[in-house]
């Protein structure tokens, strides 16, 4: 093996320790993630949706959701159209999680942003991206 694949790969373990979000929140980090994403837009979605756009499992999103749903953060909705499905949308407390939560989940993105720049920034985040096969959307 080359010295340069350890060396990336010694650098691909080292930025997943620095900008692994850790917090302090008695929210796991699997359901802050869907509340951030619920509140980037705020129309009710299908469990099924949020798996495609969050290019996860269905399962993952009735894992995260439950608890979610029990704190009543995220409300369920019966689904017009479809009367066996239901839709998720973000309740006020859960807006209201989302602000208090902002600052430590977005921090190390913040951080990594203002040393590179937003060119340097919007790069590296479309290599990791391609690197794990998730289509960014522009």
């Amino acid at each position: 093996m080359k010295k340069h694949c350890l060396s990336a790969s010694q650098s691909v373990n080292q930025f997943h320790r620095l900008f692994s979000p850790v917090s302090s929140s008695d929210i796991p980090l699997n359901q802050q993630n869907l509340l951030f994403w619920m509140a980037t837009d705020l129309t009710p979605k299908t469990p099924t949706s949020l798996a495609k756009e969050m290019h996860v499992t269905k399962a993952a999103i009735t894992k995260a959701s439950g608890p979610l749903l029990d704190r009543g953060l995220l409300d369920k909705q019966p689904d017009p159209d479809d009367y066996r499905s239901f839709k998720l949308v973000l309740s006020e407390p859960g807006q209201d999680a989302v602000e208090d939560l902002g600052p430590e989940y977005m921090g190390n993105l913040e951080r990594l942003y203002n040393e590179l720049g937003e060119k340097k920034y919007l790069k590296l985040i479309k290599l990791l991206s391609q690197a794990t096969g998730v289509a960014v959307e522009e």
